[in-house]
This record gives C-alpha cells, structure tokens and sequence, in this order.
C-alpha cells in the first residue's frame, strides 16, 4: 500500500480491493443496523444487494467514505433538517474507515470522497483504488458532527 498524509488531514492511499463487493458490504451494514426498514425499501436496493452481478445501485442513494480511529455506531439512518436541507443520511464508523450514506438528499458539507462508482464494477473485480479520505474523529451520537 502507497500512501501520503497531507497538511490538511487527508490520507491518500492505493487499496487493492474489489470495489463493488465492498460498496455492497458497506451498504448490507447499514441496512442490517437501520430498524425503521426505510433503507431496504428502497427501489431497487434489495435486488442490488441480494443480485451479485446487478451494478444498477439506485441513483438515490450516495455512499461516502472516511478515515478514522474511532469505532462508533453514529445512527444508521437519522433524518435532519440540517444547513437548510431536509436530509435523510446514516453513518458507521469502524477503524480505520468512516463511512456515510445520503438518501434523497445531498451529503452533509463535509470533504467525503464518494465511492457510489465503485457500482460501475463487475462483481469480484479486482482493482487498485486511490481513495483521499479525510481523518475525521466522530463528535457525537449524530452524523456528520466531527471534533
């Protein structure tokens, strides 16, 4: 793994990973921690999810990445009137990564690098993926509040 720290915290390293594997790993964790059921009946998202070959993500939903040290679960789906927007988003932190999701709503202002192209992969493709991910500490119990 190549890696630089920036100034400005972000981490800017190569991950050899399979990028729509991952992008359904990360999205089964938030339906599996959201309690409402609202994420999974999303159109389209269950046959994303349980279809290894379907690439057709549903184009409502935005996933975000991070990195962190912290391992907190930071609601998995909250819905806010944040910054003027009504918003409908979660977060999942896990050492070393962070990770958000937007639904219907544009992504809280913070500098996420957005990996919902990771779907424009085959199921099982390998890849050599340079992420920026800014080091974000997790503040409280809401998404997108950060020391």
């Amino acid at each position: 793994m190549t890696n630089r720290v920036y100034a400005n915290k972000f981490i800017c390293a190569e991950y050899p990973i399979k990028p729509l594997n991952v992008l359904k790993q990360i999205l089964m964790m938030f339906v599996a921690l959201e309690s409402s059921g609202h994420l999974i009946k999303q159109p389209k998202l269950q046959s994303f999810l349980m279809e290894r070959e379907n690439k057709e993500m549903p184009k409502n939903i935005r996933v975000f990445a991070y990195m962190t040290s912290e391992i907190s679960l930071r609601n998995a789906l909250s819905f806010s009137n944040m910054d003027g927007y009504m918003r409908t988003f979660g977060e999942i932190s896990f050492n070393p990564f962070g990770f958000h999701i937007a639904i219907d709503s544009p992504p809280i202002n913070r500098p996420y690098c957005e990996i919902s192209n990771f779907s424009e992969f085959d199921f099982n493709q390998s890849s050599n993926i340079i992420l920026p991910l800014q080091y974000l500490i997790p503040k409280l119990y809401f998404p997108g509040v950060y020391l």
